[in-house]
């Protein structure tokens, strides 16, 4: 650089202005708002301002890889920023680089260009560990020395990915002198002239980057590397010819490289079912965006101008296609027939089905032998009371991961504290999302403890099993195969279905619970009608109509008769639809067990719809949706079979097994601003969906009394989570989260529904 004392203050003003980084900062803020949106979602999640009650800033603030927090998972974390850092830099780079013409002149022009456009990605990474750090303190979760390696691992990460992609490009990328062996004497001036080179015959569909002095960006000073400040040398005296063949060649060679990286990652797809390859869904956050970034960058190299409609208009017509069979992707009921008749889905089927006598009659004998086991099995503590047993029926709500642990965790203890009268009086379970993973997985333990001695459903082991993470699997199948194309089958006895994220969470759970689970839902058809477990009702929405399926072992038609009574004129809609009687041609006995939990566990985005084998096809979603409780169903199944259990039993106590507090604080309504006001509305409604539930709930539970001769109690167990004791509505749990969940049953309200349930039923 010129000596400062040779140059006016204007000058240096002017070099400190047009400082390139500076530049590259400004034209980010003016023209590349996409680029700038990826890493305002990236801020958002480690600064726990976007998705916090989600869980999103924990898969960034404590990856878990391997069922472990480490070094390892910091690393996979950062080797997928450092894709998308690169992605970015190379999208910057053809979105502006001939912006600033300067640089084809510099040695290796992409590595000046990405090393003084680390404005965004340096300010990012301090943020980052900033929040890391502060996140491990308030969690108490590692020594400073274990911190200082998780912070090592994100840099290292992202500093391997880098080096191996700028080696490609040292060998690859020229710049004006070496494309075309342009040298210089000793004075500086050219040998030879660059306007002897003759013009390259550019074929139609060949690269041609833009260029035009109108939109040339004024820049004094560069870094030359990290430790040193340098002046831009002027490119004006260089046909623009030249130039635009230099930026074409290396937009070229950094759409190969994008192009490989994206194709790489498609084909790590192919091993995703490897424990080894299923990376902390943070990372797969990361790796969607970059793909996005590589997508566009692609196109932009390849289009210009052009490329933002054409990307509307490929998007356009990958959503026409995709309303054929032939060009889309169903997400499965595994286990099912998808191949042979649809079941016809109409008014008239739905209303038979409904108002079929005989079924009915049927299903409700059925149901009171079950009754009649239940109670068998009961007689000895009706013996030691010298009463009539309690019904116990269990209501789970949904909550992800947190409700799975916490319904395990709720039943196994009170259990063990009634010396297992809890789930010997319970008859049914019912209930929606993750509650229903708990409550399934310790029913399954307590019908394998009945055969096999070495089984302790109060185990710790059993604990962890449904507390370990299902959303990496799930989050890196998104990432590598729901996003864009699927090509991996799987074979399900007679029947071949589409690999789907669906498929990557069931075969996570069964991992996590030592395949416990993997049986079909006739499976326990036999222990549920001798008493030896729990019945178990799952009713998942369907989308298209709000109605819901209910998906039982045993028959149960009695819960979708909705008949006008004697008293009233009116005509019923029809609410519910039996889920075997319906699909009875569609094999409906053979369904996946954990099929079933997981269509009435589908969290919006992250597990698919099912799309079911019918005509129309139907789509099912999360139980909680309609009924987040169970209570509905409960109070069905009380008053169909009202009689007997007026007569056989002491009543009814419902068990509500809560992933929040039931009553909630007021809030304190302040003025909003004019934005805030436009999303209240949909605010209101979302956030309130539960609070609606439970007022309708309470309204139909009271009029039960009307009805119904009999006690029924309600014993609720409560998860603290409210304010900074909030636990993430996620698939995956933080270690501080799960304390939360094994602590809440010693709050002072959870102990006396304990002590409640000790009068009742022990």
């Amino acid at each position: 650089m010129t000596p400062a004392a040779n140059i006016s203050f204007r000058q240096r003003l002017a070099r400190v202005f047009f400082f390139f980084p500076f530049q590259l900062v400004l034209v980010h803020l003016k023209k590349n708002h996409t680029l700038l949106f990826f890493w305002l979602i990236l801020l958002g999640f480690v600064t726990q301002l976007l998705a916090a009650r989600y869980g999103a800033p924990n898969l960034f603030l404590a990856p878990e890889y391997l069922n472990a927090v480490g070094f390892w998972s910091y690393f996979i974390i950062g080797l997928s920023l450092g894709i998308f850092i690169m992605a970015y830099n190379i999208a910057s780079y053809t979105s502006n680089g001939s912006k600033f013409s300067f640089i084809v002149t510099l040695n290796r022009p992409f590595l000046k260009y990405s090393g003084n456009n680390t404005f965004f990605p340096l300010t990012f990474l301090f943020i980052y560990i900033f929040f890391i750090v502060q996140f491990h303190r308030e969690n108490e979760m590692h020594q400073s020395l274990l911190l200082l390696l998780d912070i090592i691992g994100l840099v290292g990460g992202i500093f391997v990915f880098l080096v191996l992609g700028y080696v490609y490009f040292f060998s690859t990328n020229k710049n004006i002198f070496t494309l075309f062996k342009l040298k210089k004497d000793k004075n500086g001036k050219l040998i030879r002239n660059p306007k002897d080179i003759p013009p390259l015959k550019r074929k139609w569909w060949q690269l041609q980057a833009p260029l035009s002095t109108a939109n040339e960006w004024r820049v004094e000073t560069y870094f030359a590397n990290p430790w040193s400040i340098r002046l831009a040398r002027g490119s004006e005296h260089y046909p623009k010819e030249l130039l635009i063949r230099v930026f074409n060649q290396n937009h070229l060679n950094a759409t190969r490289f994008e192009i490989t990286v994206f194709l790489l990652l498609l084909a790590i797809g192919f091993f995703r079912e490897n424990h080894y390859f299923q990376i902390p869904a943070g990372a797969s956050i990361v790796l969607i965006m970059a793909m996005f970034l590589i997508i566009i960058s692609v196109l932009k190299s390849w289009l210009s101008g052009w490329s933002t409609i054409v990307f509307v208009a490929i998007i356009l017509i990958i959503n026409q296609f995709s309303k054929h069979d032939q060009f889309s992707y169903a997400n499965y009921a595994y286990g099912m027939d998808y191949t042979g008749k649809k079941a016809a889905y109409t008014d008239a089927v739905i209303n038979g089905l409904k108002n079929n006598s005989k079924n009915y009659q049927e299903d409700f004998i059925h149901t009171v032998e079950i009754l009649h086991n239940w109670r068998l099995a009961n007689s000895k503590y009706s013996l030691m009371r010298k009463q009539k047993p309690r019904l116990v029926i269990v209501n789970c709500s949904g909550g992800g991961l947190r409700s799975a642990m916490w319904t395990f965790h709720a039943m196994a203890y009170v259990d063990s504290i009634l010396n297992g009268a809890l789930l010997n009086h319970t008859q049914m379970i019912t209930g929606s999302s993750g509650g229903m993973l708990g409550a399934a997985y310790l029913r399954e333990l307590y019908l394998q403890s009945k055969t096999d001695s070495t089984i302790n459903i109060y185990d710790d082991k059993y604990l962890d099993n449904i507390s370990k993470d299902l959303l990496n699997p799930v989050g890196f199948a998104i990432a590598v195969n729901d996003l864009f194309i699927r090509l991996q089958k799987f074979q399900d006895g007679e029947y071949i279905y589409t690999k789907d994220r669906g498929y990557a969470f069931e075969q996570a759970f069964n991992k996590n619970t030592g395949w416990a689970l993997n049986k079909r839902l006739s499976d326990y058809t036999e222990p549920e009608a001798k008493g030896l477990i729990p019945m178990m009702l799952m009713a998942p929405t369907i989308t298209s109509d709000a109605r819901r399926m209910l998906i039982a072992s045993q028959p149960v038609s009695y819960l979708t008769n909705n008949n006008p009574l004697k008293n009233v004129t009116n005509m019923p809609s029809t609410e519910s639809i039996e889920f075997s009687r319906f699909f009875a041609e569609q094999n409906p006995g053979n369904l996946r067990f954990t099929s079933a939990l997981r269509i009435n566990a589908t969290f919006p985005y992250i597990t698919p719809t099912a799309s079911m084998p019918s005509e129309p096809v139907i789509h099912l979603m999360d139980a909680g949706v309609r009924d987040n409780f169970g209570m509905k169903i409960t109070l069905r199944y009380i008053y169909a079979f009202r009689n007997w259990i007026s007569s056989n039993t002491s009543g009814v106590v419902i068990v509500q097994i809560r992933d929040k507090s039931k009553e909630r604080k007021i809030k304190d309504v302040r003025t909003s601003s004019k934005l805030e006001s436009l999303f209240t509305p949909l605010g209101t409604v979302y956030n309130n969906i539960t609070t609606v539930h439970n007022y309708n709930q309470d309204e139909l539970l009271q009029y039960a009394s009307l009805w119904f001769d009999g006690q029924i109690d309600v014993v609720s167990f409560q998860l603290k989570n409210e304010g900074e004791e909030r636990i993430s509505l996620s698939w995956h749990l933080t270690n501080k989260e799960k304390r939360q969940i094994l602590q809440a049953i010693e709050l002072p309200e959870n102990q006396q529904s304990i002590e409640k349930l000790k009068e009742l039923i022990d």
